[in-house]
């Protein structure tokens, strides 16, 4: 057989692979796929309403179910639809491997990394994370990124390949309950015996608790610009992640206010010069603007 009818062939083979009825099937396939992974979504997050104590297990069984069956499910559908020669998929794999490796390259990484997550599991669906000076839940992790919540309810989506080469802290692994941490300033005069046990208290009595987990305070000594203060650092655990501003502000705002209906004295500085952090909502303290007040 001629080298021309060698060429003729594979036109021939390119031809019938690319018909409009092939081509049609295909876009149903990958249809037919999406759909099933929304609709494993929607069932995971059903059987999580109705059994949130598994809400961990549930949402990494039915990513990893999610992120194989859209690998396995391509694989089927363009192999059984397009049903290539050996032949074909030789000359196609000899001549294409370089330029798609180079196009790909970024969308491979990020595959690759999907798989390493999804097996080395540094955090799962349901964790809340802190990367990049992003903080929030994971909801999903695909095969090309995971899709981060944050507290104010945007979406971040970070390519997966970001997570190899740069650390994540994680803070509730495979954990519904996460650890709050809470601090609190008070004058050096302050009774901190009685402080603690407000805080204690107040923690033990909030709705959003979790009580299976220690309650730690640990005191320390601050210099705010030329005033000395004592720093309360509350660490108490919440029920369930969502609810973490929510005990936060419970417990902030509870322990304030037995604080002082016992007089207890807090350093306070000028309002010219108080900044809020957006994310923590903590007041930064500036130096030299502090001065002693007591109730």
């Amino acid at each position: 057989m001629s080298t021309e009818d060698n060429e003729i062939d594979y036109l021939a083979i390119i031809s019938d692979a690319i018909r409009l009825e092939k081509v049609i099937l295909i876009f149903l396939g990958i249809w037919f796929l999406i759909s099933l992974s929304k609709a494993i979504r929607v069932l995971s997050n059903k059987l999580y309403s109705e059994l949130p104590t598994k809400k961990t297990i549930i949402f990494q069984i039915s990513t990893i179910f999610t992120f194989f069956l859209n690998i396995a499910g391509s694989f089927y559908i363009f192999y059984s639809i397009l049903k290539p020669p050996k032949e074909l998929l030789i000359a196609m794999l000899g001549s294409a491997t370089f330029a798609t490796g180079l196009a790909l390259k970024d969308l491979v990484t990020s595959l690759i990394s999907g798989v390493t997550i999804i097996m080395d599991t540094p955090f799962q669906v349901g964790d809340r994370i802190l990367f990049n000076n992003i903080y929030g839940e994971i909801k999903h992790i695909g095969l090309r990124a995971v899709r981060l919540q944050t507290l104010d309810n945007q979406i971040v989506t970070i390519p997966n390949s970001s997570f190899v080469n740069n650390a994540v802290i994680c803070a509730n692994p495979g954990q519904i309950n996460l650890n709050v941490i809470m601090k609190f300033y008070l004058s050096p005069e302050s009774d901190i015996e009685k402080a603690k046990n407000i805080l204690k208290t107040t923690v033990i009595t909030s709705r959003y608790a979790y009580l299976n987990e220690p309650i730690i305070i640990v005191v320390d000594t601050v210099w705010q610009g030329e005033i000395m203060c004592m720093l309360l650092t509350l660490k108490a655990h919440v029920i369930d992640a969502k609810y973490e501003k929510a005990f936060q502000t419970d417990i902030i705002t509870r322990a304030t206010k037995i604080f002082l209906e016992n007089k207890f004295k807090f350093p306070e500085k000028h309002s010219i010069n108080q900044t809020v952090d957006s994310e923590t909502g903590e007041i930064a303290i500036h130096k030299d603007t502090f001065r002693q007040t007591s109730n």
